[in-house]
């Protein structure tokens, strides 16, 4: 009887083990798809809260940063005072804020924190399309692209908008 024991214990263990790396090559494969999909900036359509849409063919032609945060989100707020607080710096590149909240409380923060200009556009996630499409997991994400649409660099959380720069402008 011990011994049978001891044989189901050690297939049960094999077992979650088996599982467990399945479930992490699963993932990191995952991971590397989208990666791969991020490479060239994925099709999407959006509509700005000043009434028009974006897309991707908006972007080409100048360096875009892309941000999807969350209104009630401190690291958002963050990210956007120092976007509002340096438009001189980011005047050449294409902002795309993204966000699933309500288009009343977009136009809020966008008069909050000073986004406005030419180049900014506040979109709404109607139906979580960018969301899926880039994989994202929190907020704020925010993703660089070159002025093909090629990928430059993606951050995961508030970032201080030099360091942004940085990646930008090492790209020319």
């Amino acid at each position: 009887m011990n011994k049978k024991i001891r044989t189901v214990l050690f297939v049960l263990i094999l077992l979650g083990f088996g599982t467990l790396v399945y479930g992490i090559f699963t993932i990191k494969n995952q991971k590397e798809a989208l990666a791969q999909k991020l490479q060239s900036i994925p099709h999407f359509t959006l509509p700005t809260v000043t009434g028009n849409v974006v897309s991707e063919k908006t972007l080409l032609g100048k360096k875009s940063i892309l941000i999807y945060y969350a209104i009630n989100c401190s690291f958002c707020e963050a990210e956007a005072t120092q976007i509002g607080k340096n438009l001189d710096k980011l005047q050449s590149y294409n902002i795309v804020m993204i966000s699933e909240n309500e288009e009343a409380e977009v136009r809020k923060f966008r008069e909050d924190y000073n986004l406005y200009g030419s180049h900014i556009f506040l979109v709404k996630d109607v139906d979580k399309t960018f969301y899926n499409t880039y994989g994202i997991k929190g907020t704020p994400t925010i993703f660089l692209y070159d002025e093909l649409g090629q990928f430059i660099y993606k951050f995961n959380g508030s970032v201080h908008i030099d360091k942004i720069l940085e990646h930008l402008t090492a790209t020319i």
